[in-house]
């Protein structure tokens, strides 16, 4: 006989259907990246506090440049 999902397994699969991608902030927009990382909670691995953009090079030398000029 197949094992039941769990409640706890039913709502860590809603929770990661859940999860936005946090955007980089770059030169006073967001800005969608190439890639993505998770960030875990270090006191809990099964904790996914979010998925975050990861900026292309070309992205973070933009960023750099306009660093200068928001101020």
């Amino acid at each position: 006989m197949p094992r039941a999902e769990s409640i706890l397994d039913q709502i860590n699969a809603v929770e990661i259907e859940m999860i936005e991608t946090k955007l980089n902030l770059i030169a006073g927009g967001r800005m969608v990246c190439e890639s993505e990382v998770e960030n875990r909670s270090p006191s809990d691995l099964g904790d996914l506090v979010g998925n975050f953009a990861q900026a292309s090079a070309n992205q973070l030398e933009a960023a750099d440049i306009n660093a200068g000029t928001l101020v």
